[in-house]
């Protein structure tokens, strides 16, 4: 994507705005059912991974965005850009369907979830056609009005929390475990981030910066929900994260302020939804050898067609968001970085 360069700063606003958007509904429920009270240490212990798969990926990054030098690679950079294409499709239509079901939930605005899934589209598929500039600028934006939200969250939390429950250290597998999670979708955005071109040379101490930021504001999500709810309650909520909201309140004068912090869910989801569509265009243009804005349109319509087939069931949603999602996530972030350090064929 080198039509249209980005400043660092939009490059890691709209990461950290999109990545807002699995990880408040991942998180604090997975990782609490993965280690228990201690998920708060999980978080930070995932910095090590992260930073790990960091150092991985800042060579090939250096060499400029991934599209092109997968376009590069012959037939077999080829495949990889049509199985990226179908990947992000497939994402897609994963994230439309379970931000739904959260937000129909939550708010109980819709009977279903394709009206919600609808207008979702209706917002990104604009936003991919005009590229990824707009995208970037806005978030810089909508960030720090979502991180306002989140931090007057977690202030309201510190006197209702139970301090003693997170004194509880989980043993080395579990810690370990739980960790995942956020492994994964941290790898995943910096795996997405590198397909675009800022007008700089990528920096490892900023990639370093955010993902400590990353680690950061999970663990004191999971220690917000685990001591006040408590970890087992937490694990088996399926809306942890609104159902910690509920609890909360400020003063008098702003109790209840769910409905303004879900109500800005979509904002994530609107990120998310629109940089995989700016991502499918990109990796199906290089693939086909053909204008990417054609691929937008068809792109949402396969999210939307495979979200109307994936959650028929609760089990078969959860087996998507939970488990396909994140192992597929991590197979392709970590095989396409390591064919990419490999050398090339004369």
């Amino acid at each position: 994507m080198n039509e249209q360069r980005l400043t660092e700063k939009q490059f890691w606003a709209l990461g950290g705005l999109a990545v807002l958007s699995p990880l408040l509904r991942l998180l604090p429920g997975r990782a609490c059912w993965l280690s228990g009270s201690g998920a708060w240490l999980s978080c930070l212990a995932a910095m090590a991974p992260l930073a790990g798969f960091a150092v991985l990926l800042h060579p090939v990054r250096r060499k400029g965005p991934l599209g092109p030098q997968l376009s590069h690679r012959g037939r077999v950079g080829q495949v990889v850009l049509a199985l990226l294409t179908l990947w992000f499709w497939i994402y897609g239509g994963v994230l439309l369907r379970s931000g739904a079901a959260r937000f129909v939930t939550a708010m109980n605005v819709f009977r279903g979830w394709l009206p919600y899934g609808i207008l979702l589209l209706l917002m990104a598929v604009p936003a991919a056609l005009h590229g990824p500039k707009p995208l970037f600028r806005a978030a810089e934006f909508f960030l720090p009005v979502l991180t306002a939200a989140l931090a007057l969250t977690l202030i309201a939390a510190v006197g209702l929390m139970d301090w003693s429950s997170l004194k509880a250290i989980p043993k080395p597998g579990k810690l370990l475990h739980g960790a995942v999670p956020l492994w994964n979708l941290g790898c995943g955005m910096l795996f997405y981030s590198a397909f675009f071109h800022t007008g700089e040379a990528p920096k490892l101490r900023k990639q370093l910066r955010w993902l400590l930021r990353l680690c950061l504001t999970a663990a004191a999500i999971c220690a917000a929900a685990a001591g006040m709810l408590g970890a087992e309650v937490t694990a088996k909520l399926s809306q942890p994260f609104f159902v910690l909201l509920r609890n909360l309140s400020l003063s008098d004068a702003l109790e209840r302020f769910e409905a303004l912090i879900v109500g800005m869910w979509v904002l994530p989801d609107f990120a998310m939804l629109a940089m995989l569509l700016l991502l499918s265009r990109e990796t199906a243009k290089l693939a086909a050898k053909k204008p990417g804005r054609m691929f937008v349109l068809p792109g949402a319509l396969v999210m939307l067609l495979f979200a109307s087939v994936l959650g028929k069931t609760a089990f078969r949603l959860t087996l998507w968001s939970e488990q396909i999602v994140p192992i597929a996530t991590l197979a392709l972030t970590i095989s396409v970085t390591v064919f990419l350090l490999l050398p090339k064929k004369r």
